[in-house]
C-alpha cells in the first residue's frame, strides 16, 4: 500500500470515526452539521491579530475553480532554536491561512494546549472540489475539519464530506521557516 493510500485511509478512518462520536438527531444524515459557532467562520475569522511568526508546512493546490493555485499555511506562534528547530512548549497559538492573490482567508487561529494541528487536501470525486481537513491534536483528544471554497463567501465548513477521496496535498509538521 503506498504511503498517499495510508494517508487517506487514516484520514477518512478518522473523519468517520470522529462524526460517529458527536450526537446527531436522528433527522441528520448529512454526516456533518456545523454548529453556529462554524456557521459565523463563513466570512473567515477577523483577522485582528498578527499573524504567528513561523510557517510550519504549506501546501498548494486548487481550491476555488479558477486557473491560480491557492496556498494553504499552517502557522504557529512558536519560537526556533539556532538549528531552525521549534522548541515547542505547552500551547501554541495556531492559524490555518489560505492565499489566494491578494486574499487571505483565516480559516483557524487558535490557542492549541499541548497539541498539534496539521491537514490534507482532498478532492472527494474527481473534478470536485479540493476539500482543506484539519486535525487537531492535543491533550482534550482529537477533532477533524473539513472546509470548501463558498465562492464570495470564503470558505464554510464541508458539509457531508465523509473522509473519502483523493490526496491532493498534505501540510503537517515538515520544513519549519520563518513566515515571509
Amino acid at each position: 500500500m503506498s504511503d498517499r493510500t495510508l494517508t487517506l485511509a487514516t484520514v477518512g478512518s478518522l473523519v468517520i470515526l470522529a462524526m460517529s462520536c458527536e450526537p446527531r438527531s436522528s433527522d441528520d444524515r448529512s454526516g456533518f452539521s456545523p454548529g453556529p459557532e462554524q456557521e459565523q467562520r463563513q466570512h473567515g475569522i477577523e483577522d485582528s491579530l498578527p499573524l504567528p511568526g513561523v510557517r510550519i508546512s504549506s501546501a498548494r493546490a486548487h481550491l476555488d475553480g479558477d486557473v491560480a493555485l491557492e496556498e494553504v499555511e499552517l502557522l504557529a506562534d512558536v519560537e526556533l532554536d539556532p538549528g531552525g528547530e521549534p522548541l515547542w512548549e505547552d500551547g501554541h497559538r495556531w492559524v490555518v491561512l489560505i492565499r489566494d492573490g491578494s486574499e487571505e482567508y483565516r480559516l483557524v487561529d487558535e490557542f492549541v494546549p499541548q497539541g498539534r494541528l496539521s491537514g490534507w487536501l482532498v478532492e472527494p470525486e474527481e473534478g470536485s472540489p479540493v476539500v482543506v481537513v484539519l486535525k487537531e491534536s492535543g491533550t482534550a483528544g482529537i477533532e477533524l475539519r473539513a472546509y470548501r471554497h463558498a465562492g464570495q463567501g470564503g470558505y464554510v465548513p464541508a458539509g457531508g464530506f465523509d473522509g473519502s477521496g483523493r490526496l491532493v496535498a498534505r501540510f503537517t509538521e515538515g520544513e519549519v521557516a520563518p513566515a515571509e
